[in-house]
């Protein structure tokens, strides 16, 4: 009766040296798990042996070669396929039972892991997705962690950057790489908030080259990975945006006030540490 609520299939066997087995004891889960009647596996092992899939056959028996010769518990995952057809995941352990001293007696039982194998297989395969999109993305795009260390760079940022090996870039703590330039405030929202915005000129700090970028950063993975996307945008297009912003920003001020927030805006996007604006008579020399 415990035998009959026990998941999968429980059994005891009889192993003998030339790799044969007899099976002395199996439960009724056969029947659901192997779509096998117990009486029949009791009668010949090569049943069970017939339905392990192909390509597992020779790991499955190599695990139970290597159990019995070193006297060792065995331990498997392999699939089946059953007398309807369908494919299994199985997993598969034994000990030796060591009150029979004399013979090589073993205990064990198989478990249906179709289910877990499955969503596992399907987690590699959108992992391998994802792997593939970050790659091949036709803008420059980076990962970091929470402390702001580069976990990966895709190949359109090695270009960027101008970056033979990676292996430069990865590893590095961004905040170090950037300073005290406004981007790093992108990349702290980002760790911080979860998402992160910059658009203006940069400086590489690899190639020294300068560019005007819009970078979008977020968290990918809540707490753990964060990346970032840039994006090239030429220095028309960002004083365009610079203009439009200051229209929208001061447009409800007037006076003194218009100048000062009119000043301190352009500071900002300016990257200036002071701005002021005169009316200058051409007459003066």
């Amino acid at each position: 009766q415990l035998m009959g609520v026990v998941p999968g299939m429980v059994y005891m066997l009889k192993a003998y040296p030339d790799g044969s087995r007899d099976f002395v004891y199996v439960s009724e889960g056969s029947r659901t798990l192997w779509e096998l009647e117990p009486s029949q596996i009791v009668e010949s092992e090569h049943i069970i042996r017939y339905h392990i899939h192909p390509d597992d056959y020779q790991s499955v028996l190599n695990a139970d070669r290597e159990a019995y010769e070193k006297n060792k518990k065995f331990e498997s995952y392999f699939r089946i396929i059953t007398p309807s057809g369908k494919t299994k995941w199985l997993y598969g352990a034994s000990n030796r039972v060591k009150q029979y001293p004399n013979e090589s007696i073993w205990a064990g039982i198989f478990i249906d892991f179709t289910y877990t194998k499955e969503k596992e297989i399907e987690s590699l395969l959108n992992l391998k997705r994802y792997k593939s999109l970050f790659e091949e993305n036709p803008l420059p795009v980076f990962q970091y962690d929470h402390q702001g260390v580069i976990l990966d760079v895709n190949k359109k940022f090695i270009e960027k950057v101008n970056v033979k090996d990676p292996a430069i870039i990865v590893g590095r703590n961004l905040f170090d790489l950037v300073g005290n330039h406004p981007i790093a405030e992108a990349y702290r929202n980002s760790i911080d908030t979860g998402y992160g915005f910059y658009e203006g000129p940069y400086v590489s700090h690899f190639s020294k080259a300068l560019f005007h970028i819009r970078v979008n950063a977020k968290t990918v993975e809540e707490g753990k990975v964060f990346q970032a996307i840039l994006e090239d945008i030429s220095e028309e297009q960002f004083l365009s945006n610079i203009l439009s912003e200051l229209t929208e920003r001061t447009s409800r001020y007037s006076g003194q006030e218009f100048f000062d927030k009119l000043t301190a805006y352009l500071s900002e996007k300016l990257q200036m540490s002071g701005c002021f604006i005169a009316e200058v008579d051409e007459k003066t020399e």
